[in-house]
């Protein structure tokens, strides 16, 4: 069966900051686009390494059926938002991407879909927002949700989790998109307290 589908260029490329770089993995070394839950209309676009998840919905995106694709560097490249703001389209056929970056190229890769299975992502996403718990993170995990989630430089992330061991929300500034950060331990082995430089005179 001939897959296709036409999605959005840019969140293509800002979800594919989750994928993963194994060998051993690589059905997770692309982005999965699927058709959009509960009737909605569009696709989802979602990748993960196994420590950081990041899912986008496009609302006007279509695909004839699941499909797992690895678009190349210079591909993602031509993703970003054209000059005037729109975002590009990307394409594709039979294993064959295209998109038209914004000096009007089509930037072309074949054989990128990637023949496996794509994990049940939706099972990694916590469905209960929850409040901060104090939970400690990879450094390298909230970089890539950055880059990821955020648009704007003057926005930042949102981390939300109901324990500390738990899979936590992730938010930035599209509301498009959500991304799920897995904590490195809990943070009650930590007694660090605040330092005594640190703590503000007492004032009479």
């Amino acid at each position: 069966m001939t897959i296709q589908f036409n999605v959005n260029a840019t969140l293509f490329a800002r979800v594919a900051n989750a994928q993963s770089t194994e060998e051993t993995r690589y059905y997770l070394q692309g982005v999965s686009i699927e058709p959009a839950p509960h009737n909605l209309p569009g696709v989802t676009l979602t990748a993960t390494d196994g420590k950081v998840l990041v899912s986008a919905y496009d609302a006007q995106g279509t695909v004839t059926a699941p499909v797992i694709v690895k678009a190349p560097a210079h591909v993602l490249k031509a993703c970003k938002p054209y000059k005037s703001g729109a975002e590009p389209h990307l394409i594709g056929d039979a294993g064959t991407i295209v998109v038209v970056d914004d000096k009007g190229a089509e930037q072309i890769a074949r054989g990128t879909t990637i023949d496996g299975t794509f994990p049940e992502w939706k099972r990694v996403i916590p469905q209960d927002i929850g409040t901060g718990t104090g939970a400690v993170f990879d450094p390298s995990i909230m970089a890539t949700l950055a880059k990821a989630l955020i648009q704007r430089k003057e926005s930042g992330l949102i981390v939300r989790g109901v324990d500390a061991l738990s899979p936590h929300l992730v938010f930035g500034d599209d509301d498009r998109m959500v991304g799920v950060a897995m904590p490195i331990r809990a943070p009650d082995a930590d007694t660090r307290a605040l330092p005594q430089w640190a703590v503000r005179p007492v004032t009479a």
